[in-house]
């Protein structure tokens, strides 16, 4: 993946949020959850950090998925496949071409797909899991 990092709009914020953010005074990235909507970061909104392009989102990539407890059991030049550990039929098919967002399909307990699309990073990846009832909340 050529982009390993993008910078986000204010609608992919909610409760939970991974990001990155640069201490102006270093010039270093740290991490940091996003802990309510209304959280201030060095005396700036969340929107002005945005427009000063000090925030950034790593897009979602292999290790990531290997964080929701997935084993990556084919890769391919740009295709990984991965299965939920204990649970043979719940799968993850990813496709990272040279810019992030790669393309995703999940698979639920009886092997059936409930998501096919794009997914920009760890979060949203989450949010797809829950929402697909992978993972509960």
């Amino acid at each position: 993946m050529k982009n390993k990092y993008y910078s986000p709009g204010i609608s992919e914020f909610h409760v939970g949020f991974e990001f990155q953010k640069m201490d102006i005074d270093t010039a270093q990235w740290y991490n940091e959850v996003l802990k309510s909507l209304d959280q201030k970061f060095d005396d700036m909104s969340l929107v002005d950090n945005i427009d000063n392009e000090v925030i950034r989102v790593k897009c979602l990539d292999r290790k990531d998925i290997e964080d929701f407890d997935y084993k990556i059991e084919n890769i391919g030049h740009w295709i990984i496949e991965a299965t939920k550990k204990g649970m043979p039929f719940h799968k993850v098919k990813a496709w990272f071409h040279l810019n992030c967002p790669p393309v995703i399909e999940v698979y639920n307990d009886i092997g059936n797909l409930v998501y096919g699309g794009i997914c920009k990073n760890k979060s949203q990846f989450k949010q797809i899991l829950e929402w697909t009832g992978v993972i509960k909340k």
